[in-house]
This record gives C-alpha cells, sequence and structure tokens, in this order.
C-alpha cells in the first residue's frame, strides 16, 4: 500500500471528523456539561463507533445493510430521537461542572459510541472514502490499516477539540458566557435532530 494513498485516508478522514454535526456538538456538550474526562471518554466512545462503520465498510458488510434499507432508516429515526434527547438534557443542564455532573445520569462513554453507532450515513461517508482502495482482495493488512486511520483520526481529532473547549470554559470571558453557549448549542442540537427525523 502506497504512502500516498495513506495520506489521503488519514486528510479525508481528519476533514470528515471536524465537520460540523451531531457528534461534535454532544462532545462539545459533554465537555462544556461534565468536563474533560468524561468528555474523553465520550470521545473514546465514538471512535469506536466509528471503527466499527469503517470495519464493516472496509469488510464489504456495507452491502448486506443496503439489503435491509428499513432497518438502515429505523436506526436513522432511533438516532435523530436520541440526539434530541441529549439536546434537552443539555439544555436543562446549569454549565456549573461540579453540579451539573452530578445530575446529568447519561453515560459519556455511552453517548459517545451510541451518537456514532445511530448514525449509519457514517457508512456513505466510508464508502466514498474507501471505494477506490478496496476490492475483493483486499488484505487483512489494508482492512487493519484503514480502520486504525480512521479510528485513531477520530479520537485524536475529538480529543483535540475536548481539550480546547475545556482550557476555554476556564476562561473568565467564556465561563461568563458559558450557559449562552450551552443554551444555544443545545438548541441547535435539538432542531438538528427534529429536522434529521423529518427528512430521514
Amino acid at each position: 500500500m502506497q504512502v500516498n494513498d495513506i495520506l489521503i485516508i488519514i486528510s479525508v478522514c481528519f476533514l470528515g471528523a471536524i465537520t460540523p454535526g451531531p457528534s461534535l456538538l454532544i462532545i462539545s456538550g459533554i465537555a462544556i456539561n461534565k468536563g474533560r474526562k468524561e468528555a474523553i471518554k465520550a470521545c473514546i466512545g465514538h471512535a469506536l463507533g466509528i471503527c466499527f462503520y469503517a470495519f464493516i465498510v472496509v469488510t464489504g458488510l456495507a452491502i448486506l445493510i443496503e439489503e435491509f434499507n428499513k432497518i438502515f432508516i429505523l436506526v436513522q429515526k432511533i438516532g435523530c430521537i436520541f440526539i434530541i434527547y441529549l439536546g434537552v438534557i443539555f439544555l436543562n443542564s446549569s454549565g456549573d461542572l461540579e453540579n451539573t455532573n452530578k445530575t446529568m445520569r447519561v453515560n459519556s462513554f455511552v453517548s459517545g459510541l451510541t451518537i456514532a453507532i445511530l448514525n449509519p450515513k457514517v457508512i456513505i461517508f466510508f464508502s466514498s472514502i474507501f471505494s477506490q482502495f478496496i476490492n475483493n482482495n483486499t488484505t487483512l493488512e489494508k482492512i487493519i490499516i484503514f480502520t486504525s486511520i480512521a479510528t485513531l483520526i477520530d479520537f485524536i481529532v475529538y480529543s483535540l477539540i475536548v481539550i480546547f473547549i475545556t482550557f476555554a470554559v476556564k476562561s473568565k470571558t467564556i465561563f461568563e458566557n458559558l450557559k449562552q453557549i450551552n443554551k444555544f448549542s443545545s438548541c441547535t442540537l435539538i432542531m438538528l435532530g427534529i429536522i434529521l427525523f423529518i427528512i430521514v
């Protein structure tokens, strides 16, 4: 496998990870409301979910999902409901790390994993990336490389975002506007979930 191919995959996975969407909003919300440690747990969960989808795309199992289109749509609907649910929870939180972390019962790792698993559109993204590099004779080495790249890039990017957010929260200027930022992000998340539920 050529180095250029690996660099292309790394670049595209990086761009995909930093693109604003439900995952970014949710992990950011966890960072704001529950702190860095919990947000990193969410990053780990999300990376494992990405690992799952990368693996099934590289091994060709994504074709099976296309054959069960109704299940595919159902999973998307559940994902939208979950997005709305987390948006409501963040909206009702105080933005105070000490108090919120005690009252929010949503497991951060599970939240990260779930938002990745309940987003089957990741399959479409990975299919478009890996389609030119895989075929019926894809080796185990390629499967490991592709899956590892997608997983690591996802974890590294979201972890860096979490570190930036949690440092920013300590800033006096940001802290004073934390509740407003949290409300805006939560409302955006709820609206996004509703829109996606309608159009899926």
